[in-house]
């Protein structure tokens, strides 16, 4: 079984909440997403929120981390690097990704400050 950082399970269980909000208030205020199925990069919570406001749509959604690695870095940052499968009612996506953690400076919670997610290509 692998073994999930706390920070990639505290942002499995905000989607898997299913409100956009949730999941979105873990990002920095000028968070980066490029997310699995967003056709541009986005930048900031009010567009972030656009895209968990449909992907969390998706009847029975449900996502799990296949593997991860982590990587502490200067400064209190964490880099999370790793393969999640959603899967949903009749579909399912496997992607990997790469989440940077950091630190809000007021209220010293964790929040997202670049989180890449892309499909893995066949064979993959």
């Amino acid at each position: 079984m692998t073994k999930i950082h706390p920070l990639t399970s505290l942002w499995l269980q905000a989607v898997a909440t299913r409100h956009p909000r949730v999941v979105t208030n873990l990002y920095a205020p000028q968070g980066i997403l490029l997310g699995t199925v967003a056709p541009q990069i986005l930048v900031g919570r009010k567009r972030i929120i656009t895209y968990f406001n449909g992907f969390l749509k998706k009847p029975g959604l449900q996502g799990t981390v296949d593997w991860e690695a982590t990587q502490d870095l200067p400064g209190g940052l964490v880099l999370l690097t790793g393969c999640y499968t959603f899967a949903w009612r009749g579909d399912s996506v496997r992607a990997r990704y790469t989440f940077l953690w950091g630190c809000d400076p007021k209220t010293f919670k964790p929040m997202i400050l670049n989180h890449h997610s892309s499909t893995i290509p066949e064979g993959g």
